[in-house]
């Protein structure tokens, strides 16, 4: 990276993972799918914890926040957060951000870090994800969003088909699978899909309806 990235802990290789990002070298994890999670303290024993819950990771230090490329593993990750903060004293404000795999550009990820250190600089939340900065209305994010996320969420004209009456039937996936004779698991492995390659939950309504503002302004 360059010189204000610091290097922590590393499960991978950190000179592919320097490439990848500053270079747009090849991807250079070994699984398939990590997510970037920010957090806001650098304190040595936040980086301890980090490292034993999660069993593949790699973490950065960055204007004096910690850069974490990790397996998501968690369904509760707010509350593991939480605990973590309460346990070791520390305050503290994570963004759970972007999944990355092998088609996310390098460049991508760096604009995505800064844009979040700056928008965790101003706010108060503690826990914020993918969709927060578009809901506090950070106009330079919802750009970026717009341009770099978004496509991801509407790969095609039947995705954006689906998501459409999805979205009129309240986000009732029977319903949605019965109208469009879709099978019912088979609706919700294509909604997990795309949070699993995007970061934003169409089953979560913050999101959805976030996502449903966006399809409908364009």
């Amino acid at each position: 990276m360059n010189n204000e990235f610091k290097l922590v802990y590393c499960n991978d290789d950190a000179s592919k993972i320097t490439n990848y990002l500053l270079n747009n070298d090849k991807y250079p994890f070994h699984n398939k799918r990590m997510r970037l999670m920010i957090l806001s303290s650098t304190d040595q024993n936040l980086i301890d914890v980090l490292n034993e819950i999660f069993v593949v990771s790699n973490i950065f230090i960055y204007h004096n926040y910690l850069i974490m490329f990790y397996l998501d593993d968690f369904e509760n990750l707010m509350d593991v957060i939480n605990s973590i903060s309460f346990e070791l004293g520390i305050k503290l404000k994570i963004n759970n951000g972007i999944y990355i795999t092998k088609t996310t550009p390098g460049n991508k990820i760096i604009q995505y870090i800064d844009y979040i250190i700056d928008y965790l600089n101003n706010t108060s939340l503690v826990y914020t994800d993918i969709i927060s900065p578009i809901v506090k209305k950070d106009d330079e994010y919802l750009n970026y969003f717009k341009e770099e996320i978004l496509p991801l969420v509407i790969k095609d004209a039947l995705t954006k088909d689906i998501i459409l009456t999805y979205f009129k039937l309240d986000l009732n996936v029977l319903k949605t699978s019965k109208m469009l004779y879709i099978n019912r698991n088979s609706l919700i492995k294509k909604l997990d899909l795309i949070y699993k390659t995007t970061g934003v939950n169409l089953q979560k309504f913050e999101h959805a309806s976030m996502i449903y503002l966006l399809m409908s302004d364009n």
